[in-house]
């Protein structure tokens, strides 16, 4: 699941490159890319906090950070003690906005990803009901000459009065034949060779620092 790359080992942006021309990429051709504005600007220290007491239990290190986060600095002849952001070009900065995007990662993984399968699901129930309403493809191949021999025999069944009530049902199912061959071609003509509404939709993602894409199909 992890698909947030940079200042890790073996999560370079080569790592990323590599990962987005994989063979889980094929038949994505659609990209959406995102850079956040003054990302690290904007980060709200309690929310941070509150992600890194979710894993760490240790009282005195959260303390410590709590401490750390609390800073200020001179910007001219003001001091400034700012209630977000954290400070780019420290070690520990990186870290610490990967920690704080790691909601936005499993939300496009995880609660992302089932709201695709849902509606993947919904399709597939969709085309098992629209496959009862409409006729098979094997049989809209049923041709006019078959309606024509159907024809012949009911031509030669009027000819005996006594088969009057076989005559009817007879008729009865072949009406019925052709309505449904002709609904049937009808279906045909107007669907696209490709119908985009019958794929499985599929994403693929991957976050470096604040920079991130979603490709889809």
């Amino acid at each position: 699941m992890n698909r947030s790359f940079g200042f890790r080992s073996n999560k370079s942006s080569h790592d990323a490159i590599a990962a987005l021309t994989s063979i889980r990429t094929e038949g994505l051709f659609r990209a959406i890319e995102g850079d956040i504005v003054a990302a690290y600007d904007n980060v709200q220290k309690d929310l941070l906090l509150e992600q890194l007491g979710r894993k760490i239990d240790d009282i005195r290190f959260m303390r410590f950070m709590k401490k750390r986060l609390k800073y200020d600095y001179v910007d001219g002849n003001t001091r400034v003690s700012p209630e977000l952001e954290i400070p780019q070009g420290g070690i520990k900065s990186p870290y610490l906005f990967n920690i704080y995007l790691f909601d936005l990662d499993y939300f496009v993984m995880d609660d992302l990803q089932q709201y695709l399968k849902k509606l993947n699901e919904k399709k597939a129930i969709n085309e098992h009901q629209e496959g009862k309403i409409f006729l098979p493809r094997k049989n809209v191949s049923y041709t006019v000459s078959t309606i024509t021999k159907k024809l012949r025999v009911l031509k030669s069944l009027i000819k005996d009065p006594t088969k009057e009530k076989d005559i009817d049902e007879s008729k009865k199912k072949l009406y019925s034949l052709i309505r449904s061959i002709r609904l049937g071609r009808n279906m045909m003509r107007r669907m696209p060779s490709f119908d985009p509404n019958r794929r499985k939709l599929r994403l693929f993602y991957a976050r470096y620092a604040d920079d991130w894409i979603l490709l889809s199909n």
